[in-house]
């Protein structure tokens, strides 16, 4: 083998290796839950009378058109599969596209990893090639587990699914996927910063999303699916009646976008964007005056992100909740899922119950993103420049850890009474004060889920990240499985959102937040003390 063919394959398993972790839970993610859903729908829902009265319920309420597909998809089990899964995940799986290309790329770059790429046999052009290959190989990976997962899923004769089914759902998310991928390519050519180069790529990338939202949920506006690539995945309609045509625009832009950004890599300089930015900055000293005052200022901008995200979560589920409730109100098994949140006799309460519970899941992934970017301080050898100072290990690590509960508790709070107000204004009466109290007893989880990253983190860092969102999808899969089989108490008991069940009106469980509270902070304590006795480990 020529030392040519070793480089560009050493950069092909580079780009591989450096994204198969997201990959392989992307896969598993997506195989599993699609496929659950299908079998759930079909046990719940097991006769045509009660599968057109839940698909004339949803019809009800095209407010649910924000995170579902088309209604046309129900009532078979294997419609319902792409109605309550695809467009979610297509979003879920879209932001991963983009943020770990930006990651390989600019980020490498940004860390001053590429001049060792470029001072090799390999032009910066080829070896962006080579390193977006070796992604598209473990996304070929992610497509593969998926549909492995869906076409075995599919084949139950409790869902008969058709024998493209699985093929089909798995192209209609995936390639918007390898299209946001590709935008990630190009925004990486066009800053000098990785966070900038992901604002023009999630900036696009939630605009459309919201094109599509509001065409899947205003009937006059149907036509805006037609101009966004998640408008696209619905239209493909990959189950009922297939028109992969639909994916097709996708696929071009796809090429076009890596044709354009190798382009930008042998036009400018290592190091630079082909934007024109300032090379120069004003210094600011504001929040440098301790570690914890550092990790403010370091995080602010994805807590507030983060935070805004929660804010509409819970407003949207605040405001639609009279709609949904009145949606729901015909059928039976609607209300007695509901009630398992809340007061089955007041739809409305219990629906904004179901918020609670989405915020818990925002907040959970909000801090998997804060223990990956400790990670980060650590892996990109930022951490010595910390410590060099009379800094000790453990307060850096524990006023990191205070930041991230902090700013959990704050948003929690603010939800809170986001979701008070606006259920005031349609005449839905709360107790703010002990909605408060719940905001309160909301920490246990996150406390929990923290202390578990931080307890791994203390001896194997490189798996704190992995570990936690390990954690939270076997607990949304154990959610989703659980929703229409019965499983063992062992399995139930070790979902997170099994903890999370909350009634707006009924007073907090303080006994089981004491306990997750508690097992996490030990868990904190003992990850603390493992990280002061351990070498610092780079990337």
């Amino acid at each position: 083998m020529s030392k040519h063919s070793q480089v560009t394959r050493a950069l092909r398993k580079f780009g591989f290796k450096q994204s198969l972790k997201g990959a392989i839970i992307l896969g598993l993610l997506t195989g599993i839950v699609i496929g659950a859903q299908g079998a759930a729908y079909a046990i719940t829902y097991p006769d045509d009378k009660s599968r057109n009265q839940f698909k004339l319920s949803l019809e009800k309420a095209p407010a649910l058109g924000v995170l579902y597909g088309e209604s046309q998809n129900l009532p078979s089990p294997a419609g319902y599969m792409v109605y309550r899964t695809v467009t979610f995940l297509t979003f879920i799986a879209s932001i991963w596209g983009l943020m770990a290309v930006v990651r390989l790329l600019r980020g490498q770059e940004e860390d001053g990893r590429w001049e060792l790429i470029a001072s090799g046999s390999a032009s910066t052009q080829r070896a962006s090639l080579h390193i977006l290959l070796g992604f598209g190989a473990s996304l070929l990976l992610a497509f593969v587990m998926c549909l492995i997962g869906t076409t075995a899923f599919g084949a139950m004769p409790s869902i008969d699914a058709p024998s493209t089914a699985g093929l089909f759902i798995s192209l209609s998310i995936f390639v918007p996927v390898a299209l946001f991928s590709s935008l990630g390519f190009l925004v990486s050519q066009l800053s000098t910063t990785r966070r900038r180069a992901l604002m023009y790529g999630l900036v696009p990338l939630i605009l459309l999303f919201a094109l599509r939202t509001i065409g899947n949920t205003v009937t006059d506006l149907h036509w805006l699916k037609e101009f966004t690539p998640f408008g696209w995945t619905e239209l493909a309609n990959p189950v009922i009646d297939p028109h992969m045509i639909w994916l097709l625009p996708a696929a071009l832009l796809t090429v076009v976008f890596v044709g354009l950004g190798l382009s930008f890599v042998s036009k400018r300089d290592l190091g630079e964007g082909v934007i024109r930015e300032s090379t120069t900055a004003k210094s600011r000293y504001f929040l440098l005056g301790s570690p914890m005052q550092l990790a403010v200022r370091q995080n602010i901008t994805l807590l507030l992100s983060w935070g805004i995200a929660a804010l509409a979560m819970s407003a949207l589920m605040a405001q639609i909740s009279s709609i949904a409730a009145d949606a729901v109100a015909g059928s039976s098994s609607l209300k007695d899922a509901f009630g398992q949140v809340g007061d089955s006799s007041n739809l409305a309460i219990a629906f904004i119950g179901t918020g609670f519970v989405l915020v818990v899941m925002l907040l959970l992934i909000m801090t998997t993103v804060s223990m990956s970017s400790i990670r980060g301080t650590e892996a990109k050898n930022q951490l010595e420049n910390i410590l060099v100072h009379p800094v000790r290990r453990s307060s850096w690590l524990v006023g990191r850890l205070v930041v991230v509960v902090a700013a959990s508790f704050l948003i929690a709070l603010a939800c809170t009474a986001s979701t008070w107000a606006l259920a005031a204004t349609q005449h839905i009466s709360l107790d703010l004060g002990n909605m408060f109290l719940i905001s309160i007893a909301l920490m246990g989880t996150i406390i929990l889920t923290l202390g578990f990253g931080t307890l791994i983190y203390g001896f194997l860092p490189r798996l704190a990240v992995v570990g936690m969102y390990i954690l939270i999808s076997w607990s949304f899969l154990i959610e989703t499985i659980g929703a229409a089989v019965k499983l063992d108490d062992i399995f139930v008991k070790s979902s997170l959102f099994h903890y999370i069940s909350i009634s707006p009106t009924k007073a907090p469980d303080w006994s089981t937040f004491l306990w997750l509270a508690g097992i996490g902070i030990v868990m904190m304590i003992i990850g603390t003390v493992a990280f002061t006795k351990r070498d610092i480990i780079s990337e």
